[in-house]
């Protein structure tokens, strides 16, 4: 029997239905169980207005970094030349080339407007000192772009308890 509770009290253990046994008859199963849950904050946020690469934050070099969410925005007016294609957030994991995490969709010459949340189910492990970044290209006209890039760090743990 395994009890995962992170309130669990003795008087609780106690009070719990056994079926008429007792705690000791089941002391050497109980396991209590420590939940490290990691707290969400804001890891990054960036913007730019001029064309050139967008930094939006580069990763600890002695911990482990997890997105859980991203939130981008975009803004152009119609005379923006940014390329018709898509400006894309890169981000490198697993120690191979840089990862396409999240695109806006981009026309050229055409006033657009984009926002954007992404929530990960399951956090993304992002390489350890590695560059979060995406490239603006363009010469004439006016665009805006914002991003903020919400997850945790942990250390790695080594040893024995």
């Amino acid at each position: 029997m395994k009890i995962t509770n992170r309130n669990l009290s003795l008087d609780t253990v106690r009070a719990l239905d056994l079926k008429g046994e007792t705690i000791s008859e089941h002391s050497g199963f109980i396991q209590p169980t420590l939940i490290i849950e990691p707290l969400t904050t804001l890891l990054f946020t960036a913007g730019r207005t001029t064309t050139g690469t967008l930094t939006a934050g580069t990763t600890a070099l002695d911990k482990d970094t997890y997105i859980t969410g991203i939130d981008m925005s975009m803004i152009k007016d119609v005379v923006c030349d940014q390329a018709t294609g898509r400006l894309s957030l890169l981000v490198p994991q697993n120690s191979k080339a840089t990862n396409v995490l999240c695109a806006i969709p981009i026309l050229t010459l055409t006033a657009q407007q984009y926002s954007n949340y992404i929530q990960f189910k399951t956090p993304l492990k992002v390489d350890r000192n590695a560059v979060i970044s995406m490239v603006l290209t363009f010469a004439a006209g006016a665009m805006s772009v914002n991003i903020q890039i919400y997850g945790f760090t942990r250390e790695t743990i080594t040893g024995s308890l």
